[in-house]
């Protein structure tokens, strides 16, 4: 059985080796599986006005300094109005009761 990819790692988009040095073809495709349910995860009602809020900050080049100099997690967290671990543990219990 795979690991899950770590919420952190997952969105650190930061490293230009990405998923595929790092293991089989097998982690590549978690990666994406994994991407696709937090953004399906993001996008439900609850979460979709501050996870817009926050693309719209992500797309301003204004905030790029800001975005470079964040964590990426944390960054998201803020707009979400949530900590990383409830965060992740949140997105993980949704993935489990898909």
């Amino acid at each position: 059985s795979t690991e899950w990819i770590s919420l952190p790692e997952l969105m650190n988009g930061r490293d230009p080796r990405g998923f595929a040095t790092r293991g089989d073809g097998q982690r590549v495709d978690l990666a994406y599986a994994e991407s696709w349910a937090l953004v399906s995860y993001l996008m439900e009602e609850t979460r979709r006005d501050a996870f817009m809020n926050y693309l719209e900050f992500m797309r301003d080049p204004e905030n790029i300094e800001k975005i470079k100099t964040s964590d990426a997690v944390d960054l998201l967290c803020r707009f979400l109005e949530t900590r990383p671990d409830r965060l992740e543990a949140d997105w993980m219990q949704w993935i489990r009761s898909l």
